[in-house]
């Protein structure tokens, strides 16, 4: 699906079998994503495969990806979705990867933190919750 002018292509489809090459074949890369959902619905163990493919994915000299996370006291017996991530381990996950062919590396920073502890009572948790807004693009 896509806008008239063909500036907004929509996909649905399942996120780890994408491949960049469709986008290159239909439209090019991304300028930019926006990431509402996505990170905080994957396990875990599955982060770094989702890097790998974001990146894949995006203009590798120029882009914006910015991407919503939350905090919270993770020994809770909620184990998500969405699922707590902490700053350090958004930082080690998004922070310096090399994007060929520009040898740009991706850098992380935050830009908006805010309260969502009432929110987070909607999964009986306790604790507080934060919500945090973090943009990666190329430096």
């Amino acid at each position: 699906m896509q806008s008239e002018d063909s500036r907004l292509v929509v996909f649905a489809c399942d996120f780890f079998k994408m491949k960049a090459q469709l986008l290159l074949d239909l439209h090019g890369l991304c300028d930019a994503v926006y990431d509402r959902g996505a990170f905080e619905a994957i396990f875990e163990k599955d982060r770094k495969a989702y890097i790998q493919a974001i990146l894949s994915f995006l203009q590798p000299a120029d882009f914006r990806y910015i991407v919503n996370c939350f905090e919270y006291d993770e020994s809770e017996d909620f184990k998500g979705p969405p699922r707590a991530c902490p700053r350090a381990e958004m930082f080690q996950l998004f922070n310096g990867h090399t994007l060929q062919p520009s040898k740009l590396t991706t850098n992380t920073e935050i830009l908006s933190i805010d309260d969502y502890s009432d929110y987070g009572k909607k999964f009986n948790l306790q604790g507080s919750m934060t919500k945090i807004v973090y943009g990666i693009q190329p430096e």
